[in-house]
């Protein structure tokens, strides 16, 4: 299949991700972007996220302990929780969760309609 990153040259592999980052989609006739990390978007824009396969959770009290050096408080998850993914952008779980299933990733949501890191690792 052609890859449909554009200024990617197409690798011609069908295994679980292209050299580009990006997976064959047969529904797209090409290669599509999937999940790599769990992610929060904040209120201001800003995308944080750790490597796989840390959860949401870890991201959520590194900001709580960011903000709260002494840890004290509840521990509250802000922002919308969703993932980063192969070509760089942020999805949330919903969406996340489409382009998981239509690139073969997983073959179903624990939790539909919203895909969990759980999900993927």
């Amino acid at each position: 299949m052609k890859c449909l990153h554009k200024g990617c040259n197409p690798c011609g592999r069908t295994g679980p991700l292209g050299q580009c980052g990006f997976e064959s989609s047969p529904a797209s006739g090409g290669y599509a972007p999937v999940p790599i990390a769990a992610a929060v978007k904040t209120a201001d824009g800003v995308i944080h996220f750790m490597p796989p396969p840390h959860r949401h959770h870890h991201t959520v009290h590194a900001l709580h302990y960011a903000a709260n050096p002494s840890g004290e408080g509840l521990i509250i998850a802000r922002g919308e929780q969703g993932f980063v993914m192969s070509d760089g952008t942020f999805a949330n779980r919903e969406d996340a969760a489409k382009a998981a299933l239509a690139t073969g990733r997983i073959k179903a949501l624990s939790h539909p309609p919203k895909l969990y890191s759980e999900d993927l690792w």
